[in-house]
């Protein structure tokens, strides 16, 4: 998908440095010329919002330092369409808590200490010897990302300050300066050159190209057709091969840290930084099944969003991927990349959808990690307590063979996790083009059948949308006794509705967050095993 944004040809590279410069220039002169003079003076810089903040967060530095105190909602009114970019901004800005980052180094004595908050006439920035950092791109779990002029080569760069732990810095050093090399000599089009790697007051940074939007932030901001998503999986694929063949592990690969270029390329980024900066991942061994993993939770997760329908075939290739045991993934990205190849083209994939039983393992697994990682956390203990029970009641489920067994078991099962009075499962008979429905009651299971438009089902089963009424006081779609209402879709592997299950009257309350998560994956092993009951 190619951004909106001039490719970098339309605006002279050097022009948005100068324009900072003049910035400051004019500042300390005593001139306080804002931002909207720039953009009047050079219509084309608005086009790019990246140039714009650029200009903007300079302001603010300047601003600072004349004993300013800006505010977040002056900026929100002068600039309305990046409120969103603006907050975020301010928000890291606000973060940056220098003496935090000097406790938390391997060896305090080698950091310069930094006050919390910029004193006047300083900068806000850290000093990093031969460049000449100017912003904040963004910050993540291990590090701030700065923008930067490299002053030997004169260009602008992106540096990455390191500041998680590095046990050795001199080994990851070392190694990373291997990986620069072997990334180098590919002169690969699909990774973000590294023009430095080096340590400078006790931290470890590493100096790129500068490339300041990345996919998660593409995802959020638009939908990505299915197709699309293909096509880029295709690419980061073929391109870890590449990577894999010199023998490197990514070992992080996400959608923060995959890069997209002002004409739309794609960059991969923070390679095989992982295994120095995050302990869970120097305890194991990273493999090339790990960025297979990595490559399908992107597609997925950029297929699933804003319910986008997903072809039965791209499911299955990221299925594939996100196998538990790795040795049912691709055996290596490059054949990962030839299925989306197939599928772009319209021919047979060769992966095949993992089996029932396989996907209840896989879910059932994914409960069990979720109940130990969070039992570690006190206030998660209840989440905890409530993913076994569902783990418990998700085994007693695939032991049913017959679907009706298995309809009252689940609705028994939700009104006592939910807490309600009445949970009704309305099940679609495609045949008679309606829902029957099993009802569970004070006095037992009750069957009755419905129009397939009709009410509240009818609603949920055409969004595929959870639907929560909070007051069902005056609400004709509701009986009178129904005080509140959780409903939702019970999808099958295609994504397809099966039915609905609709929960009424909390006890001592209404349906929360919670309950919705909970039941979702209540729902979830569900519809494996009605599938496997049939």
């Amino acid at each position: 998908m190619t951004m909106n944004r001039p490719k970098p040809d339309t605006i002279p590279p050097n022009l948005i440095d100068e324009i900072i410069d003049e910035q400051r220039r004019r500042w300390s002169q005593g001139e306080r010329v804002l931002v909207e003079a720039y953009l009047q003076r050079l219509p084309t810089l608005a086009v790019d919002p990246g140039i714009i903040l650029d200009l903007i967060y300079n302001e603010i530095v300047l601003r600072e330092k004349a004993g300013d105190r800006p505010q977040q909602q002056e900026y929100f009114q002068r600039f309305p369409h990046l409120a969103g970019d603006l907050t975020l901004q301010f928000e890291v800005d606000g973060g940056l808590d220098w003496q935090m980052i000097a406790d938390t180094a391997p060896t305090p004595e080698s950091v310069e200490a930094k006050p919390t908050h910029t004193p006047a006439g300083a900068t806000p920035f850290p000093s990093l010897h031969g460049y000449n950092i100017t912003g904040i791109i963004g910050r993540g779990a291990t590090g701030v990302v700065y923008k930067a002029r490299q002053l030997s080569q004169d260009r602008s760069v992106a540096v990455k300050v390191v500041l998680a732990s590095v046990p050795s810095q001199a080994t990851a050093l070392a190694e990373l300066h291997a990986q620069a090399d072997k990334l180098a000599a590919l002169h690969h089009p699909y990774i973000c050159p590294i023009h430095e790697v080096g340590i400078d007051a006790g931290r470890l940074f590493i100096a790129q190209e500068r490339v300041e939007t990345s996919l998660a932030r593409t995802q959020a901001e638009s939908t990505v057709p299915p197709r699309q998503a293909a096509q880029w999986i295709e690419i980061l694929a073929s391109t870890m091969h590449d990577i894999h063949r010199q023998g490197i592990i990514h070992g992080n690969l996400t959608l923060a840290n995959v890069l997209v270029s002002f004409n739309g390329i794609l960059k991969i980024t923070d390679i095989g930084l992982a295994r120095f900066v995050n302990p869970n991942t120097r305890r194991g061994v990273l493999g090339p099944a790990d960025d297979v993993f990595s490559l399908g939770a992107i597609l997925r997760a950029i297929c699933m969003q804003k319910s986008t329908e997903v072809p039965r075939d791209l499911e299955t290739i990221y299925l594939r991927c996100l196998q538990p045991d790795s040795a049912e993934r691709y055996d290596s990205a490059a054949a990962l990349a030839d299925d989306l190849t197939a599928f772009l083209m319209g021919r047979p994939i060769r992966a095949r959808r993992p089996g029932l039983v396989q996907r209840a393992v896989h879910a059932i697994r994914n409960w069990r990690s979720s109940s130990r990682n969070d039992a570690d956390d006190v206030p998660q203990r209840r989440h905890a307590d409530t993913m076994q029970l569902i783990f418990e009641i998700a085994c007693r489920l695939m032991r049913c063979t017959r679907r009706d067994e298995l309809l009252c078991l689940l609705a028994e099962s939700s009104a006592w996790l939910m807490n309600a009075e009445k949970v009704t499962i309305f099940m679609i008979d495609r045949e008679r083009s309606g829902f029957w429905t099993r009802m569970t009651t004070s006095t037992g299971v009750e069957e009755m059948r419905s129009p397939l438009d009709a009410g509240i089902p009818g609603t949920v089963a055409a969004t595929k949308q959870p639907l929560h009424i909070a007051d069902g006081s005056g609400d004709p779609r509701l009986a009178t006794k129904t005080h509140n209402l959780l409903a939702l879709p019970l999808l099958d592997n295609n994504g397809d509705v099966m039915g609905v299950v609709q929960t009424t009257n909390k006890a001592g309350g209404t349906f929360s967050a919670a309950d919705v998560e909970t039941l979702t994956n209540l729902l979830t092993a569900a519809a494996i095993a009605i599938e496997h009951a049939k």
